[in-house]
């Protein structure tokens, strides 16, 4: 495990180095040198931009998309916008978003890694967008890098350390994950905590310094990368590294060693964690809170496996689909729903959960051969990588006993396959193993082995390509009737399911094709691709095993261009990028930027989609109103428990299950009730006519067709006093006050027993007239607001009650009550005021303190490590 790095040529090396800050550039050269911007789809494809788009251009818009990766232009690019737009207008720290419904955290709910250093290249981007695809030139980069100083360190030659960092950086995993630049930086720091940790044990006294700093450095740019499930991972598997190796040092020289070693590594951990704190505390004071509690059941935690099928994907990755090709939806896919075995923790069977960015394994055809050559002929240098990969997809299936270990407090935390996402570095690192292997005479009969055995593979493949060729195959396999069997299984009325049921109603089109023909097509396809690169593969470590000498060489160096090439055709569709040629501005978003200018003094408003049944809200795509200023009912964040519960009541777990609303409205009655007027809804946009919406104030048409803009006039302003305060029970009365089509929030707003003590009480007037209310301040942390004279009441803010909002009236502190189940309200005297909110994200203060404290105590490690260096070469040095 500690083996001292191969003695390599300079030269060799810095070409390795060279070519591995060039591949990123020759991965996205599209987006880098051309015209495409680095999104996985464009948003002109959605209403209303799409509706001044033909057919033609609709279609020209749609193709080449990636849709696995649905986070990226709805949520991390609006965000990193706002951000900057906070720091650049209101000189202020980017810790709250105001137009995520009625506000939610943003610093703090970490995703978005505001303090990723990579990260700050989009932040000081005059368009966060158009810098996305450096932030992915970086992430690969970086994996290549530590990758290859990791290989190089265990002993591996330049040629195959670079052919195993190329494995790891181009891999499926990182190819479509790279879009998600949070998931990726989370990832991509691995190979340097794994090299930090090796180094730590090979060092001693104060030759420990650097792998410790090292290690504290990796550790906290993972997790300020902003994505835990990856982190997590990656932080639990150098914590194995670090007591494997503490075992391995205690059986060589005793128990003190290996203390000491553990304590050393320990303490570059924790200090690695330390250093995040500005981001991990707020994060961890904010999720208990949160509707993604990071703490689930083993039920819940069962749900996000990884399933056997996708083994398939090391092989074969395009054979259950592609993120681009919308004629064949994963979950209508008919490979993945026949083979599927999937089940949660009490054996209930589920539907398969096939997607690219979770399942897309592939380390190129090359490479999992060198990997299977490495794990075979690599003896005690394989051991590490291999019992890790195992290991790992073991955790990511849920496989017993392993899965118990999900019923930890931490591990509850991360989604099984998550686990997946380490393996492809470990099968870099066998397939680097494996291509070493080639140049030692005692590895080339496990070379004519593993070539026998891709020559057989590719005959099966290419079997498997005939046989889907034929359409009658489905048929002879009676694959309507397996998988009538596994809907049954999970239908609610299992007696309709039928095999013919299967092929008429699930796998069938809507354009009148068969998923099952599309399917069989595509595995065809796939097949027949894969079995051409098995049989090159095959060539190849045929040819690698007749070689001698220097011979070798250059047939290394033409194999590794070779999977170089595989993983960069694979990886291009999926990071080419978009060209976006068709404006996104329209007329409606001139008419609701008017609108949030003559409703400025009172707050603005709210806007939600609606259609006549519950579709995906794509209207105006979510969060594409935050450079307006306009408060969005249905965007996809991270909220509150509170006005989840809210919405959940009355929407349903379907449309709201984690928090934001999933689904658009559904005209009828609902539409009209007064939560809708509380929550300042005043526009509903839809692309059809609706009867409960409004009146329509607005309506463009164009050849790809109608979007309309309604107004509920009845809407309420964003704040407004009440007289009196409506005492309720528990939240699930308040809620269900707040869903009565009687309620009338400007009477009183509800509240829960424990809330109302901390509001002082007024004497009640409900024959006074209501009271001005003028925003007066309204940034992301700081909302100002001027109260007329007039009886004592209580004002109410429709923003979001969360921890770290505090209130003063005049200056002077009042407490804040939570009101109407998710809302802010505090006790107005009777004389005109000045109210004014403000918030300082929970941890943060404490969190950057640490983090100050861990960096200062870096710095001293790293300070007494060159002082001791110094006097080292004074002693050292002649007279």
């Amino acid at each position: 495990m500690t083996a001292r790095p191969v003695t390599g040529n300079r030269a060799a090396t810095a070409l390795a180095i060279t070519a591995l800050l060039l591949l990123p550039l020759v991965l996205l050269w599209p987006c880098v040198f051309g015209d495409r911007t680095y999104v996985p789809y464009d948003l002109a494809q959605f209403p209303p931009a799409s509706t001044q788009l033909t057919a033609e251009q609709l279609a020209a818009v749609r193709a080449g998309s990636n849709y696995d990766v649905t986070e990226g232009p709805i949520w991390f690019v609006p965000d990193l916008r706002l951000a900057h737009r906070i720091r650049a207008d209101e000189g202020a720290l980017p810790l709250w978003n105001p137009f995520a419904r009625g506000g939610t955290v943003l610093q703090a709910n970490g995703s978005d890694g505001l303090l990723y250093p990579p990260h700050w290249l989009a932040l000081a981007a005059a368009d966060p967008q158009r810098a996305l695809v450096w932030l992915a030139v970086v992430n690969f980069a970086i994996a290549g890098l530590l990758a290859f100083g990791l290989l190089r360190h265990l002993g591996c030659s330049v040629l195959a350390a670079l052919f195993g960092a190329i494995t790891f950086a181009c891999s499926g995993t990182a190819c479509a994950n790279a879009h998600f630049a949070m998931r990726l930086g989370s990832l991509v720091w691995l190979p340097g905590s794994l090299w930090a940790m090796q180094a730590l044990a090979r060092a001693e006294g104060w030759g420990r310094a650097w792998p410790m700093v090292a290690l504290a450095l990796t550790t906290a740019l993972s997790w300020l990368a902003g994505f835990p499930p990856y982190s997590g991972a990656c932080s639990l598997l150098v914590a194995a590294l670090g007591t494997a190796l503490a075992v391995q040092r205690w059986r060589r020289d005793g128990s003190t060693a290996a203390l000491r070693l553990l304590g050393t590594a320990a303490i570059g951990g924790l200090l690695g964690l330390l250093l995040a704190g500005a981001h991990l505390l707020p994060a961890f004071a904010f999720f208990p809170t949160s509707t993604r509690a990071p703490v689930q059941s083993l039920r819940e935690v069962s749900h996000n496996v990884f399933d056997w099928y996708g083994l398939l994907g090391y092989l074969l990755p395009d054979l259950f689909g592609h993120p681009s090709d919308t004629s064949l939806p994963y979950d209508k896919s008919p490979l993945p729903l026949w083979l599927g075995t999937h089940a949660d923790h009490d054996g209930k069977v589920l539907l398969p959960n096939y997607n690219y960015t979770e399942y897309a394994v592939f380390p190129g055809t090359l490479g999992l051969l060198l990997a299977m050559l490495g794990a075979t002929a690599g003896g005690a240098r394989a051991r590490l990588p291999l019992l890790a990969a195992a290991g790992l997809l073991l955790l990511a299936a849920f496989v017993p006993p392993l899965h118990w270990l999900f019923a930890l407090p931490g591990m509850r935390a991360l989604p099984p396959l998550r686990f997946l996402g380490p393996v492809s570095l470990f099968v870099a690192w066998l397939a680097a193993i494996g291509l070493d292997s080639l140049r030692q005479a005692n590895a080339r009969r496990r070379a004519v082995i593993a070539g026998s055995l891709a020559l057989a593979l590719a005959g099966a493949s290419a079997f498997a390509a005939h046989s889907a060729a034929d359409p009658a195959l489905f048929d002879r396999l009676d694959l309507a009737g397996s998988l009538a069997t596994h809907y049954r299984s999970i239908s609610q009325t299992p007696e309709s399911v039928t095999p013919e049921s299967v092929r008429n109603e699930f796998m069938r089109a809507p354009d009148g094709g068969s998923y099952f023909d599309r399917g069989r097509v595509r595995a065809a396809s796939e097949c027949e691709r894969g079995a051409l690169w098995l049989l090159l593969g095959g060539a190849f470590l045929f040819a690698a095993s007749a070689l001698r000498g220097r011979a070798t060489t250059p047939w290394l160096v033409l194999g590794t261009a070779l999977g170089a090439a595989q993983l960069l055709a694979i990886g291009r569709p999926l990071d080419a990028g978009k060209e976006l040629t068709h404006p996104l501005h329209t007329t409606v978003q001139d008419f609701l930027a008017a609108q949030r200018l003559a409703h400025a003094a009172e707050g603005g408003f709210t806007i939600a989609r609606a259609a006549t049944t519950a579709t995906l809200p794509t209207a105006l795509p979510p969060s594409s109103l935050y450079a307006l200023g306009i408060r969005d009912l249905q965007v996809d964040s991270y909220f509150d428990q509170h006005s989840a519960e809210l919405l959940k009541a009355w929407l349903g777990p379907e449309a709201a299950g984690k928090g934001y609303v999933e689904k658009t409205l559904v005209d009828g009655p609902g539409l009209q009730l007064p939560l809708l007027d509380l929550l300042s809804v005043r526009f509903l946009l839809a692309t059809e006519r609706l009867a409960h919406a409004g009146v329509p104030v607005h309506e463009l048409h164009g050849p790809g067709g109608d979007f309309l803009v309604y107004e509920r006039t009845s809407a309420l302003p964003r704040a407004f006093v009440v007289p009196s305060l409506q005492p309720v029970a528990d939240d699930q009365a308040a809620i269900a006050a707040l869903l009565s089509p009687t309620l009338q929030p400007r009477a009183s707003a509800v509240i829960t027993p424990d809330e109302a003590a901390d509001l002082p009480a007024v004497a009640e007037d409900a024959g006074a007239a209501a009271r001005a209310v003028r925003f007066v301040v309204d940034h992301s942390s700081e909302v100002v607001l001027e109260i007329a004279a007039g009886p004592p009441g209580y004002l109410v803010l429709a923003d979001t009650w969360a921890a770290g909002w505090t209130a003063a009236c005049d200056d002077r502190p009042v407490a804040i009550a939570r009101v109407n189940q998710s809302m802010r309200a505090v006790a107005l005297p009777a004389d005109a005021c000045r109210v004014r909110f403000a918030y300082r994200a929970p941890g943060l203060f404490s969190g950057a303190l640490v983090s100050l404290l861990a960096a200062l105590v870096l710095a001293g490690i790293a300070g007494a490590r060159v002082a001791s260096s110094r006097r080292h070469r004074r002693v050292d040095s002649p007279m």
